[in-house]
């Protein structure tokens, strides 16, 4: 089942297909351009730590970064205790000397499952499709699972599991002047055989400051903020999950009716900044948890 699932400071996503050829997109005024292969600013590590606890243990997890020669990020390796002290792994494929990611691994140390995701864009850099396909070979537990959706630029996704009608998503977005969403609304609903049930709506708020986000480039541009199901799944910094071209200010999410897995949050951030208006310091207050935690920057 697809989850829009927004935990205080981390966030699972692992999404949908490979688009078909014959698929048309609708005429669409907001752009989402690709990332610059020329950027030279790298994002090497980031550092999650809750201002409550001592050390060693006020470290939740570290993201380590690797890139190519085009900037391109073709390494996530993450650790830390939200992943029991394992090691995630997100290795990012491209086409040719293309920006936007097309194909993704993920995987954990210790652990004989794993997912690829496959990409799909329209000549804008809009995000089409994606596929999921996830396997294990952990003996009893062997198995192929095959998560596809189409994503209709008008408003509508269709998804399918192996084959078959699974879900349908209906979105509202809008964005501000620097193209970041800004507000978000998904209502979920589930193929039941005959016709779609209402499981869920999510709205997420957000506004940004105009200085630059290190985690743009990194990760797939998705058109918005619906997530598929998967038992491998990307975990992201503390940030709304698809990462926009500003820093977050505030966020708000929002789930009606909240199941198990799902949550809603309140958050604010604050930077501090280097000189290239990349952000070393934030400092992120989970206010319906009462938690501070900040997050430090290596570049």
């Amino acid at each position: 089942m697809k989850k829009n699932i927004v935990a205080a400071f981390f966030i699972i996503f692992v999404m949908l297909q490979s688009c078909q050829k014959d698929f048309t997109i609708d005429n669409v005024a907001t752009i989402i351009t690709a990332p610059s292969s020329t950027d030279t600013t790298f994002l090497k590590k980031f550092i999650l730590i809750d201002t409550t606890l001592a050390a060693p243990n006020d470290t939740l997890y570290t993201y380590s970064f690797t890139y190519d020669n085009l900037s391109r990020c073709t390494l996530l390796t993450a650790r830390g205790i939200v992943f029991g002290n394992n090691v995630a792994h997100i290795q990012n494929y491209y086409n040719g000397t293309d920006s936007l990611i097309s194909k993704r691994k993920i995987w954990q140390t210790n652990s004989p499952d794993s997912t690829i995701d496959f990409f799909s864009y329209s000549p804008s850099g809009k995000m089409l499709s994606d596929s999921v396909l996830e396997y294990s070979t952990g003996g009893l537990t062997n198995f192929n699972f095959d998560y596809q959706a189409i994503t209709n630029q008008g408003g509508v996704i269709i998804s399918k599991s192996n084959g078959q009608l699974f879900e349908k998503n209906n979105y509202l977005i809008n964005r501000d002047n620097n193209d970041n969403i800004i507000y978000e609304k998904d209502s979920t609903f589930l193929y039941n055989g005959f016709s779609y049930a209402f499981l869920q709506t999510t709205t997420n708020t957000i506004s940004y400051d105009n200085k630059i986000c290190p985690f743009y480039k990194l990760f797939p541009k998705f058109l918005v903020q619906v997530q598929s199901e998967g038992s491998t799944s990307s975990i992201l910094p503390p940030f709304h999950n698809m990462p926009q071209k500003n820093n977050i200010l505030a966020e708000t999410n929002v789930v009606t009716p909240t199941f198990q897995g799902v949550y809603n949050c309140n958050n604010t951030y604050q930077y501090s900044y280097n000189v290239n208006n990349y952000p070393v310091i934030v400092i992120v207050k989970d206010i319906l948890n009462n938690k501070t935690y900040k997050g430090v920057y290596i570049y």
